[in-house]
């Protein structure tokens, strides 16, 4: 590859990476505007298989499920 081929592509990959930043911003700050105007987005769903709803939903740390003494015996 030669620099003026080498030239185009950096300016390709810089072009696509500010084009998926700004599209990015927009996408938050319209979903911003959706919560403040109280519009819910009917297309996606929630991460996680959280059903106690609110912000927390969803398992966030794998391994700690199953809680303390939740059907262990205490070892002596």
């Amino acid at each position: 590859m030669n620099r003026v081929e080498r030239k185009k592509n950096i300016e390709q990959s810089q072009a696509t990476s500010i084009k998926k930043r700004n599209d990015n911003i927009a996408s938050r700050i319209q979903t911003k505007r959706d919560k403040k105007m109280g519009i819910k987005d009917k297309g996606k769903k929630s991460a996680g298989g959280g059903s106690k709803g609110g912000k927390g939903g969803g398992k966030k740390r794998p391994g700690f499920e199953g809680g303390k003494g939740k059907g262990r015996k205490e070892q002596a």
